[in-house]
């Protein structure tokens, strides 16, 4: 039907700090490793909503290569995640293992058939609008969502007065890696890396709402 709501659980998540490895500190953690805890994400392709999406340089810690990526910011997962595509792209290395356990929205701990996934746990750097790094560790995933629409974005800052004067996030100025797909989601466990605070709400309906992040004002709403 166009949607696209998964429900992953994840055991024992556990907080990363946001700081550049150290190359000694990966090279002992790259063994397997099982993990468990409850996690959880939604996104959605098939809405007039605007999600909060942007793009940004994203490289790899030693910052050898990268790529400019559209990235969807999504206070509902506890997590973040990266595709398999960017990871290979970016010649990441694995940090450890993950299981993943992916059911369907709505599903309950009694629901049959429970599909689990092992994935990759990686590390790479988004550089902000000032130049700095923010490094994300983050699970790898075969696809994180459909692509959000981008011309939305767009028409936005042509119609409403209060986002004309704006940097936004997601303006595809620059074409994107794999141009509107999603290829990192940035959840709870980052997400206020990058919400630098500010807002700027229209006064008529539908009052799009701007957020400033380190990678441009993010949009957000109907």
């Amino acid at each position: 039907n166009g949607k696209h709501n998964t429900s992953i659980c994840l055991k024992q998540a556990n907080q990363n700090k946001l700081q550049k490895p150290d190359e000694h500190a990966i090279a002992s953690k790259k063994t397997s490793q099982t993990e468990a805890g409850s996690l959880s994400m939604m996104c959605s392709a098939a809405t007039s909503v605007l999600m909060q999406t942007g793009r940004a340089r994203v490289c790899s810690g030693a910052g050898y290569a990268c790529k400019n990526v559209r990235i969807v910011f999504d206070s509902g997962s506890q997590r973040s995640f990266i595709t398999n595509e960017l990871k290979s792209a970016l010649d990441l290395q694995s940090l450890g293992k993950r299981s993943l356990r992916i059911s369907r929205f709505m599903d309950d701990e009694s629901s049959p058939s429970p599909v689990f996934q092992d994935c990759d746990l990686v590390q790479f750097c988004v550089k902000g609008l000032d130049g700095s790094d923010i490094f994300v560790s983050a699970c790898s995933v075969p696809q994180i969502c459909p692509p959000l629409n981008s011309q939305l974005v767009n028409f936005c800052k042509g119609q409403f007065s209060h986002l004309a004067d704006l940097e936004l996030a997601d303006e595809s100025i620059v074409k994107a890696f794999r141009g509107d797909c999603i290829d990192v989601l940035i959840g709870l466990d980052y997400y206020w890396a990058f919400i630098l605070g500010s807002v700027r709400r229209g006064e008529r309906e539908p009052a799009r709402i701007a957020l400033e992040s380190q990678v441009g004002w993010i949009l957000s709403g109907p």
